[in-house]
């Protein structure tokens, strides 16, 4: 469940041992102010699928990554896994093509909803996602996912054994996916950020709300304590961004990949 913190900006996720039964217009609604927030973190991401999604779309568990598609090469640049089979993710290749999988040219084609069992892999699929769909056990398995503006980049989910009813799942992931695409490739964002410039908690908060355009004095009030203390905490962000001032660093910052 996710709750709000303090001046409504940031929110924290309290596990539970049963997941919240949310109808799809209450998850819509929560997916809505979630990507108004200033930062969203991966481990916000992997609650919200663990808990939110998964009780509104059964299944066990989800693969979810964001990828160059170059000709027919496929190229995943970062991806997370929720509760996904380890084995499976051990032997899965960053670098793919469509001649290996057909199916990821099938579903960049329509870019639909597409719910795969071995019957449908027989038809469309090869004969190495055949096996590997066999070997794991992953079926039935609902992907989907989202191509950006320039077509060059996509993101990508892969839920296993779901066990809602084709039309269902489609129908819901359908209208969930904009959101999810949204909230996928800011926590990856973010995670990349932070793990490349090695900032703490409170430094990235604060970096979440100089991206907003506050002062430190708005700063400052925000996180209960001093403008000086900001301060030397923004002064501490430059330093070990090589920065020069906030304009710089927030260049530097929103650089992805």
């Amino acid at each position: 469940m996710l709750y709000a913190i303090g001046h409504n900006a940031w929110f924290s996720i309290q596990k539970m041992t049963q997941p919240p039964c949310m109808t799809r217009e209450q998850l819509l609604q929560l997916l809505t102010e979630l990507v108004r927030l200033p930062d969203f973190q991966m481990a916000q991401f992997e609650a919200l699928m663990r808990q939110e999604v998964r009780a509104l779309i059964p299944h066990d568990g989800v693969v979810m990554g964001y990828g160059t598609i170059q000709l027919n090469q496929v190229t995943m640049n970062d991806f997370v896994a929720v509760d996904y089979n380890l084995a499976m993710l051990a032997e899965m290749s960053l670098h793919t093509s469509f001649d290996e999988r057909p199916v990821l040219k099938v579903w960049l084609a329509c870019q639909q909803p597409m719910m795969l069992t071995p019957d449908v892999l027989r038809e469309i699929g090869s004969a190495y996602e055949l096996e590997e769909m066999l070997k794991f056990d992953l079926h039935p398995m609902l992907i989907h996912g989202q191509r950006d503006l320039s077509g060059n980049m996509s993101s990508y989910f892969s839920f296993s054994r779901c066990t809602a009813t084709a039309e269902q799942a489609c129908a819901d992931i359908a209208v969930l996916m904009p959101f999810l695409h949204v909230l996928l490739t800011r926590a990856m964002a973010s995670r990349r950020r932070y793990f490349r410039y090695d900032l703490s908690a409170k430094e990235q908060k604060i970096m979440a709300y100089l991206g907003k355009g506050y002062s430190n004095k708005e700063i400052a009030e925000f996180l209960g304590c001093s403008q000086y203390t900001i301060k030397n905490q923004v002064a501490t962000i430059l330093k070990k961004m090589n920065a020069s001032n906030r304009t710089e660093a927030m260049y530097l910052f929103n650089q992805i990949f």
